[in-house]
């Protein structure tokens, strides 16, 4: 399924006097209204949520920007805030009326659960590369939709941009119920799956692509959890779409539990969602979650 947000976003700039093109008007203020046609992950054990979730960010790079003959590279960061249902604009490098005036009116963006506010934004020229702090356990600022140029486009008419930017996975998501990162930290550890903590928007014959960069080989040494509408997200790819069986451990640093699934086949875009443990003893099990710690 997939589930449309169209926001207003209420930014203005006061944009630089120049010579217009095709009747666009180079000395006008505009206004950025941001389409994203979120792809909803496919439920693989229960059906999935697909709300955004507040710090949730989008790396925008618009057509022509990795060009090549440039030191650095221009996007816009597009992070959600929930009180307000809203997207907070920062232009890095360019404005909206050097979008408005672009020919070609095309973009590839990277959608990022909880956002890239630890990531760090590097360019070889013709790449534009967002990346975290590679610490243990992994906290990444991880890359989890993706909207290639061929499929993302904006229109301008009357001093308003409309961003229309269709996103489908890159990763695989697991979500486990029932538990917060109120007072936990939860990290969860499997060694069927590997994880990218960063993403690359790269400049291809095709137009710009986006990608994973995996770092890490697998989830031996524990990946933080995420906030989650209703619990904890994780978010990875399997090692190989053969792969029938998955143990997953779960920990806070207090309680540790271990959970098998078997006879299950787990491709990038698939939601595995599964209830949390509840209250047990070491050696007793609920939900499947067996306690060893």
């Amino acid at each position: 399924m997939r589930r449309f947000f169209i926001i207003s976003l209420a930014f203005v700039i006061t944009a630089l006097v120049g010579c217009a093109k095709d009747d666009i008007d180079t000395s006008a203020n505009y206004e950025v209204v941001v389409n994203v046609e979120k792809c909803d992950f496919r439920g693989v054990t229960r059906a999935p949520r697909s709300e955004w979730i507040d710090g949730d960010q989008i790396v925008v790079v618009f057509s022509g920007d990795l060009s090549g003959n440039k030191s650095w590279a221009p996007y816009l960061l597009l992070t959600y805030n929930k009180a307000n249902n809203s997207w907070a604009q920062n232009w890095v490098g360019t404005t909206a009326n050097d979008v408005a005036q672009k020919q070609d009116k095309s973009l590839a963006a990277i959608y990022g659960s909880s956002g890239f506010r630890n990531a760090t934004f590097s360019t070889n020229f013709k790449s534009l590369t967002i990346e975290t702090q590679a610490t243990v356990p992994y906290r990444k600022a991880e890359c989890v939709m993706k909207c290639d140029q061929s499929e993302g486009s904006y229109t301008v008419s009357d001093n308003v941009i409309t961003l229309n930017i269709p996103m489908t996975p890159l990763v695989s998501q697991f979500t486990i119920r029932g538990i917060s990162l109120e007072n936990d930290s939860w990290t969860l550890k499997c060694e069927q799956l590997i994880t990218a903590v960063a993403g690359e928007i790269r400049l291809t014959e095709d137009g710009l692509k986006v990608q994973t960069v995996i770092i890490t080989s697998n989830f031996s040494n524990g990946v933080l959890a995420y906030p989650s509408s209703d619990g904890v997200a994780f978010f990875a790819e399997p090692k190989s779409s053969d792969t029938k069986n998955y143990t997953f451990t779960l920990t806070n640093g207090t309680k540790t539990y271990t959970r098998t699934f078997k006879d299950k086949s787990i491709s990038v875009g698939d939601a595995v969602i599964m209830n949390g443990p509840g209250e047990c003893e070491v050696g007793e099990e609920t939900n499947g979650w067996r306690r060893i710690q």
